[in-house]
C-alpha cells in the first residue's frame, strides 16, 4: 500500500463520512453546524486510520536468508566449526577458555561412554595421560600446536 493512496482513501472516506452525516442530520433536522461536525468525522476518521495502520504493518522481515554457506561444499559443519575454533585460539591476543572447554565436555563424554569415568576422576589421569589431564583441568592458558594435537590424539584414542 503506498502512502499516496492510503491519504487519498482517507481523504475520501472521510469526505463521504462527512457528507453521509451532514444529510442524516439535516433530514432529521437537528441543525448541524459544520465546523464541529468536520472536526468529529476528522477526529474519527484519524483514530481509525492510527489503528489500521497499527494493526496493518508492512515493517522489515528479520529473517536472515544466507547467500552462501559457511562451509565449503562438501565439507562437514562441525568439522569446520571446530577448526574455526582452534584458528580463533592460536589467533587470539588473550588466552580463551573456549578450546580447552569443548576438548574436556569432548574427553568428558567420551570416558564416560567408553570406560565409565569422569574427566576429574583419578582413572582419567590413567586412561587420558598425565599430559592432557593437567592441560583440560588446569587453569585457562593458551595451547600450543602440540598440546592440541596432543590432546585430539589422546581423546581419540579412548
Amino acid at each position: 500500500m503506498s502512502v499516496s493512496g492510503f491519504w487519498r482513501r482517507w481523504l475520501i472516506s472521510t469526505a463521504t463520512l462527512f457528507g453521509l452525516m451532514w444529510v442524516l442530520l439535516a433530514l432529521l433536522d437537528t441543525g448541524p453546524r459544520p465546523g464541529k461536525l468536520l472536526l468529529l468525522v476528522t477526529f474519527a476518521t484519524a483514530v481509525a486510520a492510527l489503528v489500521t495502520v497499527g494493526l496493518v504493518s508492512d515493517g522489515p522481515d528479520w529473517n536472515v536468508y544466507p547467500v552462501q554457506s559457511t562451509t565449503p561444499a562438501g565439507q562437514d559443519h562441525r568439522l569446520a566449526m571446530y577448526t574455526r575454533v582452534i584458528t580463533g585460539h592460536l589467533d587470539a591476543r588473550l588466552p580463551d577458555p573456549g578450546l580447552r572447554d569443548r576438548f574436556a565436555a569432548l574427553a568428558d563424554r567420551r570416558l564416560r561412554q567408553r570406560h565409565g569415568v569422569g574427566l576429574h576422576d583419578t582413572e582419567a589421569a590413567d586412561l587420558l595421560g598425565e599430559a592432557t589431564c593437567r592441560i583440560l583441568t588446569g587453569p585457562v592458558r593458551r595451547l600450543t600446536r602440540d598440546e592440541i594435537e596432543r590432546c585430539v590424539r589422546e581423546i581419540e584414542e579412548l
